[in-house]
């Protein structure tokens, strides 16, 4: 068994932002409950480690810039 080590949210902030569009998604650790929050435009979701909630912040904002643009072609 591996020990892993406690991260600790020291007031960074990871955002992605589209340049093209402007959009932008948020990764912080949320100390109060201990988990990763990632914040979107009408979106917020909860996870245990930064990896699975960088890339749903990846994943969302893909939905939010391509994803849109193929549902108002058709």
């Amino acid at each position: 068994m591996s020990v892993q080590p406690e991260i600790k949210c020291e007031g960074y902030v990871i955002t992605l932002t589209d340049v093209k569009s402007g959009e932008s998604v948020s990764v912080r650790l949320a100390d109060a409950v201990g988990k990763w929050v990632v914040d979107g435009d009408r979106y917020s979701g909860y996870f245990k480690d930064l990896d699975n909630a960088y890339r749903e912040a990846c994943r969302h904002l893909k939905y939010k810039t391509k994803g849109m643009e193929d549902e108002r072609r058709g």
